[in-house]
């Protein structure tokens, strides 16, 4: 057989496909070429090489010039949307700013709650720690939310329950969190998980994205996120417009914020590489980096522990550890320092050590004893 012959074979058994199965743009399958045409596979590989290029050459599938074009279109359409919904972060970087003025400065960080899946012993002492201290600023270091559903780690679509984890935010952390400190200024700090979430909420027509706008109705991102109900300012500076993987893990750097010009809090570790005391998330365990700077002179740097459970469906979260960072700041050190910058970490066991309070964890996780000493 000529290679015409190959080729109008296969768009005749195509055309019988689709009477076959009613549908004008079914497409052809392997097994249905193999059972009608009475061509054996060596014939049209040896002309065609695969059964996609075969496809192509009867123009049954768009050829790969075509498919890279729609693949940009798509690509680009898609950042137009993400550009748009960047724009309105712009608004919420400093929104609800709430300076005390005051020399000495207390900020209370945490990172990695991951809403349901968060430890209820590290979220009570955290927010304990909060209404205890009263903190100027409380900055919630990136991965507030959690969202497996928009992730690489998926679930059977079942368990899907989007709007339990938006609510379990509101009504378990940050309600309480902000009747605890009303005064206190609060930052939220974009993570990965919440890149991940506002790309989606660009692709509504994703799976998992139609689940939820079925049960979410009249939402937006400052709604998703509480920023106007609980006065919350959002930090994403990152272009979420950024094409490949490498450029948009070197947009990710830009999510921080700088507290004083002395006190930085990044999601990710490049925030140590800054030269500035301060402290990230992202890895769920606590690490401490010890640096010198001509600026600031000797400082430390915190790679804090989370707020999630130690267990984990993606990995072994018993390699991971629970904690937050205390942070107090002279604002007005002598010399040339702009700030001074003392870390407490408070790290969460079976049992935790704040103030001089011991707090121990009970078998059922979901209440704590206090022990005042």
């Amino acid at each position: 057989m000529t290679q015409d012959d190959l080729i109008d074979t296969l768009i005749e058994l195509a055309g019988a496909y689709c009477q076959e199965k009613d549908k004008p743009d079914a497409i052809i399958t392997r097994q249905y070429y193999r059972d009608n045409s009475g061509v054996p596979d060596s014939v049209w590989l040896r002309v065609f090489g695969t059964w996609t290029e075969y496809k192509r050459a009867a123009l049954l599938q768009p050829d790969r010039q075509e498919t890279g074009l729609g693949t940009q279109t798509g690509k680009h359409r898609a950042h137009e949307r993400y550009k748009t919904l960047q724009n309105s972060f712009i608004d919420y970087s400093d929104k609800y700013q709430k300076p005390s003025g005051k020399r000495f400065q207390t900020i209370l960080v945490c990172s990695d709650v991951h809403d349901t899946e968060a430890d209820p012993f590290s979220v009570y002492l955290f927010l304990e720690t909060c209404k205890r201290i009263q903190p100027d600023i409380i900055c919630i270091g990136g991965d507030l939310f959690d969202f497996y559903e928009f992730g690489s780690y998926q679930k059977d679509p079942r368990d899907f329950d989007l709007v339990g984890r938006v609510n379990w935010v509101h009504t378990q952390f940050l309600q309480p969190l902000r009747e605890a400190c009303p005064d206190s200024q609060i930052d939220l700090v974009c993570g990965n998980h919440e890149e991940r979430l506002l790309k989606h909420l660009c692709d509504s027509e994703t799976q998992a994205m139609r689940v939820f706008l079925s049960d979410f109705h009249g939402f937006n991102f400052q709604t998703l996120l509480g920023l106007d109900q609980y006065e919350i300012n959002f930090i994403c500076r990152q272009d979420l417009t950024a094409f490949n993987k490498s450029d948009q893990t070197k947009e990710r750097k830009n999510n921080y914020v700088i507290y004083h010009n002395g006190f930085l809090v990044h999601h990710f570790p490049q925030g140590r590489h800054y030269h500035v005391p301060g402290c990230n998330g992202h890895h769920h365990r606590h690490k401490v980096f010890h640096d010198y700077s001509p600026h600031y002179g000797y400082y430390e740097w915190h790679q804090i522990g989370c707020l999630h459970k130690r267990s984990a469906v993606y990995c072994d979260g018993q390699m991971w550890g629970n904690g937050f960072l205390i942070a107090h700041i002279d604002t007005q050190p002598s010399g040339n320092r702009l700030a001074s910058v003392l870390h407490e970490y408070i790290q969460i066991d079976d049992f935790a050590v704040i103030g001089g309070r011991w707090y121990t964890r009970e078998e059922s996780d979901t209440s704590v004893n206090l022990n005042v000493t």
